[in-house]
């Protein structure tokens, strides 16, 4: 039986011979019209954060949907939709070879605009030192700390005045 390719107006190329759970399939062709409209349409509201710094998708997905959900099965997990599809290096472009599936944090945490700390010797984003470190305050306490130029080591001190830890050599 001969493969074909069923066109819907204005709705791209059926793939379902590729990846046949609907749900795992809407989830992806979503992905990627918002990839290409990030990339390719200057209304796009991020359109000056993706095309507008000359961020593009790779040649083989621009020309075909069936050819990015080829790559899409090539993942592993990819049926897992708690994952996100995610630039590995975000000044580069939407390529095979950086593209990942992650957890929706570990793509917070890789955007070009983080506060990237260091703490102990560990770098990390402003976030993870607050999810590690301080975790009963806002997001924003670590922030303002940081704009007024408390290091790393002053906030953490800072917080266990206010949250002290249990001590496990008390019985």
């Amino acid at each position: 039986m001969r493969n074909k390719t069923l066109n819907y107006a204005n709705r791209g190329t059926y793939t379902g011979d590729i990846i046949a759970d609907m749900d795992v399939r809407k989830s992806y062709r979503a992905r990627y019209h918002g990839m290409m409209g990030r990339c390719y349409n200057p209304k796009n509201v991020s359109y000056h954060n993706y095309g507008g710094r000359g961020i593009i998708v790779c040649a083989s997905w621009r020309k075909s949907i069936r050819n990015y959900m080829r790559f899409i099965v090539t993942l592993k997990d990819y049926k897992n939709l708690s994952l996100v599809l995610d630039r590995k290096n975000n000044n580069k472009n939407y390529t095979p070879s950086n593209m990942r599936l992650c957890t929706v944090s570990e793509n917070v945490n890789n955007t070009r605009v983080n506060r990237v700390i260091v703490y102990f010797g560990r770098a990390m984003t402003a976030t993870e030192f607050r999810d590690r470190f301080c975790p009963a305050w806002p997001h924003q306490y670590v922030f303002y700390y940081l704009k007024q130029n408390k290091s790393p080591e002053q906030i953490a001190s800072y917080y266990l005045t206010k949250h002290p830890q249990p001590r496990e050599d008390i019985a």
